[in-house]
């Protein structure tokens, strides 16, 4: 199945490994200019990732992704910040906490990108993996991370929108009957108890999935906001005659998935589809592909290009958003204290406990 073709602008995200930031700076200073250099260039997103152990590409880890983007958020205004984390080696509760501080952070830009983990990631950090005896074969760990995004999704639910009330006069902070048990079993974790951090300004930052195979496409239909395709891994060159009949094949199964959910009662929309392509292709290339898919009737709402090292340096940035600027019309620039949520057109996050309540006191009157 595919949908319509689409006119608006596409959205644009640079994604970065942190270990591949520019030698020679402040690792800090360094993601700081590059955050600028992207907001001030036009793009939607900066989705930050880094591995959990050293590897031969990377050579040592760079910065923590999450405590990085963190420090981001006071520096930025408009940018979304995504951080992508492997699943079945980080413990769900701490995902959720983190990115709910990155939204508070932000005021509202956060995003989670969930992946599945490297080998060397389980065998150096996989102890509650090891321990619960799953397999690491791909539907094994894809399982999981869908295990781990429900658990994830039901503790930024755990606060209701009002559960601070402030009431002096009775010394009260809380409302804890507006603070729910997450209560999941999943099959390698349980998650019981609330959330410790309170709601963050979306309730629920958007999740991206990365699909490259069908059973990353079910994953990303069932639970993704982002379906960012890339076919082969994100590693395309130039895409060729052949190029778009893989990447039609995963937006058709990311959609067939997403369908069956609304027809089993999900409230949610089917996912964007974006494109994942390496940024070291040349602009026009980049525009090409998009029109491409959107000529097929893909209906490809963005595109994250991939930063290498030696592509991070605000100049570098600059130059490229620049070039993508003439060659693809990007969206306005969305205004300063957007919610990420807002900037991708995904309506507010309703909260299911608050919702049940206001229905139970329809219902009483």
């Amino acid at each position: 199945m595919s949908t319509p073709e689409t006119t608006q602008p596409p959205h644009l995200a640079l994604s970065i490994d942190t270990a591949d930031l520019p030698a020679g700076a402040a690792p800090l200073a360094a993601l700081s200019a590059l955050a600028q250099a992207a907001e001030a260039g036009g793009a939607t997103a900066l989705i930050l990732r880094d591995a959990l152990v050293a590897d031969a590409d990377h050579g040592p880890r760079g910065l923590d992704a999450s405590l990085a983007a963190a420090s981001l958020g006071p520096l930025t205004s408009r940018l979304g910040l995504v951080v992508e984390v492997p699943s079945a080696v980080t413990e769900p509760f701490h995902t959720a906490t983190a990115a709910q501080t990155l939204d508070h952070a932000s005021l509202g830009r956060a995003g989670l990108a969930l992946r599945t983990p490297s080998a060397a990631e389980i065998a150096a950090s996989g102890k509650r993996w090891a321990a619960a005896g799953a397999g690491t074969g791909e539907r094994a760990l894809l399982a999981d991370a869908s295990d781990s995004l429900e658990a994830i999704d039901r503790l930024w639910e755990s606060w209701e929108p009002d559960a601070i009330i402030r009431d002096v006069s009775t010394g009260r902070f809380l409302d804890r009957n507006r603070i729910h048990d997450a209560a999941f079993a999943g099959e390698t974790f349980t998650v019981e108890g609330a959330s410790i951090t309170p709601r963050s300004p979306q309730g629920r930052p958007p999740v991206f999935v990365t699909v490259s195979t069908a059973a990353e496409a079910a994953l990303a239909g069932q639970r993704a906001d982002v379906a960012l395709l890339a076919p082969d891994g994100g590693a395309s060159t130039v895409p060729d005659a052949g190029w778009l009949n893989p990447v039609r094949a995963l937006a058709d199964a990311v959609l067939a998935e997403a369908a069956a959910e609304r027809s089993a009662g999900a409230t949610e929309a089917a996912p964007a589809l974006w494109l994942a392509l390496p940024a070291s292709l040349p602009a026009a290339t980049i525009a090409e592909a998009l029109g491409a898919a959107r000529s097929a009737c893909l209906a490809v709402a963005g595109v994250s290009l991939r930063l290498d090292a030696g592509q991070a340096a605000p100049g570098a940035v600059s130059t490229l958003l620049a070039a993508l600027g003439d060659a693809v019309p990007l969206p306005s620039h969305a205004a300063s204290g957007t919610t990420l949520r807002a900037a991708l057109g995904l309506s507010p996050a309703l909260n299911p406990h608050a919702a049940a309540r206001q229905l139970r006191l329809q219902e009483a009157i």
